[in-house]
């Protein structure tokens, strides 16, 4: 019986040598989450554009046979808000966006001539075009590969479209000696243009949820399409020339560099 209970106290006080000799199990390992583009984001942008309306509108008349205005450009700031949704396919990533800005993108144009239309009569005309381009919006797709998991580059195109106003005043100044006479004339016209944009990109996921990126757009809105001159008005002058106008015009278009701050819904860590 004694050597009974010897024998158990001796392989109790073994007992926590052998748990120390023992191999520990490693705890398991915490496994990175997986970054991923996938997701709805909206945010908001702002950036410089710069505009053309090449068209050519030109007087023919006994005062001069070249007295144009050869196009506008335009140039102002960009600042508006986009709306988007990626997907994710290994390193390829694309998605759809629709964006719309508000725009200080203008310009003018202007062309002053003076001519004598009879003895001791002289006719001065300033006539002036001014182009702005209200607002610029777009629907367009977005694909691209991701160089790193963090940062992707893109190529982009879509829809576009653009209010557009168009101004033009014409004064023309007749004098006959010490006395003038003063004829202005304005209009403005306001409208829709359709055509589509192009560009590229690139984003940087800063956080899983905040996106950085820096975009060109080049939007062309098809062919351009200048009002109407307007007419020197010469009341009860003999020969007073009637002018002519004649319009020709290329592509209206526009271009923008712009940076953009983007939120993207749905992730947790």
């Amino acid at each position: 019986m004694k050597q009974t209970i010897l024998s158990l106290l001796l392989a109790s006080a073994a007992l926590p040598a052998m748990a120390a000799d023992m191999p520990l199990k490693a705890p398991p390992a915490r496994i990175a989450p997986v970054t991923d583009w996938t997701g709805f984001y909206i945010g908001v942008h702002g950036g410089y554009g710069w505009g053309r309306d090449p068209f050519v509108e030109s007087d023919l008349a006994g005062i001069s046979a070249d007295f144009q205005i050869n196009g506008i450009k335009s140039k102002g700031f960009v600042i508006g808000g986009q709306f988007g949704h990626n997907w994710q396919w290994g390193s390829w990533v694309g998605g759809v966006e629709i964006d719309v800005s508000s725009t200080g993108i203008k310009g003018s144009s202007s062309r002053s001539l003076s001519g004598t239309i009879e003895e001791g009569v002289t006719v001065t005309e300033t006539r002036a075009r001014n182009d702005k381009f209200d607002m610029l919006g777009s629907a367009r797709g977005r694909l691209g590969f991701l160089p790193t998991q963090n940062f992707w580059l893109y190529g982009t195109g879509g829809l576009a479209w653009t209010q557009f106003t168009q101004g033009e005043t014409d004064t023309s100044v007749t004098s006959l000696g010490t006395q003038s006479i003063t004829d202005t004339e304005t209009a403005e016209h306001t409208d829709w243009r359709f055509g589509f944009a192009v560009g590229a990109g690139g984003e940087y996921k800063v956080t899983e949820n905040l996106l950085l990126r820096v975009e060109y757009l080049h939007y062309d809105f098809g062919k351009a399409q200048p009002s109407q001159g307007l007419s020197l008005s010469c009341v009860n002058v003999t020969g007073c020339p009637a002018f002519s106008v004649a319009n020709t015009s290329g592509r209206l278009t526009t271009d923008v560099v712009r940076g953009a701050l983007s939120w993207r819904f749905g992730y947790n860590q």
